[in-house]
């Protein structure tokens, strides 16, 4: 009996070693689980590139989508593109990855404002937002100045890019109000460059030697615009 029963004994210590080892099996398991699942959503986050408001600054998800947008043309709101222009700037300095931004403008939109009021000038903003978001890659972030100035944001892109992004922006732009706008108004849109470099290090001196160019583009484009009138006239 005594051989019988230290097998019996032997046989429940094994089957409680092999039961106790499943569940730290099982345990080991989960927590793999458990932390790839975090590891995937903090990779999901970076590669978003999104900067949310501080949490104490809004209450709900639509909240904070409203704070973010400007509720007219859909782009984000100055203060949110700027936030994303830093970071930007800094990610830039850190990988050593180029980095530019397109600021943008409607020279005539005060002249077509005069002429067809609010509701064309609204019409207007509104059309060339939508085709603005149409033209760009989805990580460019695209938005909208206090003065009415556009500006988009191009993480990883050159200057050579940024002018192939202009260009199909004034392509579609220029075809759309032909097509779809469907007016006696014919906006006429501006848009120049910045690249991230030695002299433009940070997010304020890219965007302030862009309005320059802009402000300079503007200025050209208008005198053009006002000879071609005298000329007509004559």
């Amino acid at each position: 009996m005594a051989p019988e029963k230290k097998k019996e004994e032997r046989f429940t210590r094994d089957s409680l070693f092999k039961e106790k080892l499943s569940d730290i099996r099982k345990a080991e398991r989960k927590k793999t689980e458990e932390t790839r699942k975090v590891l995937n959503a903090q990779s999901q986050l970076a590669s978003t590139k999104t900067i949310m408001p501080p949490e104490g600054e809004v209450s709900t998800g639509r909240d904070r989508h409203h704070l973010m947008k400007d509720p007219k043309t859909g782009l984000y709101s100055e203060r949110f593109i700027r936030r994303v222009l830093k970071e930007e700037v800094k990610r830039a300095k850190r990988y050593k990855n180029p980095l530019g931004i397109i600021v943008g403008n409607i020279v005539n939109l005060d002249e077509i404002e005069r002429a067809g009021g609010p509701i064309a000038r609204a019409a207007i903003e509104v059309e060339s937002s939508r085709i603005l978001q149409e033209c760009i890659r989805d990580v460019d972030v695209p938005g909208v100045l206090e003065d009415g100035t556009y500006m988009v944001i191009c993480p990883e892109t050159g200057e050579v890019g940024l002018h192939i992004v202009i260009e199909r922006l004034l392509k579609r732009l220029n075809y759309n109000q032909k097509i779809n706008l469907k007016t006696t108004w014919e906006p006429t849109f501006c848009f120049c460059a910045a690249v991230f470099g030695t002299s433009l290090n940070n997010a304020e001196f890219m965007l302030n030697a862009a309005h320059e160019r802009l402000t300079l583009l503007s200025l050209e484009t208008k005198a053009e615009m006002e000879n071609t009138v005298k000329e007509e006239k004559w």
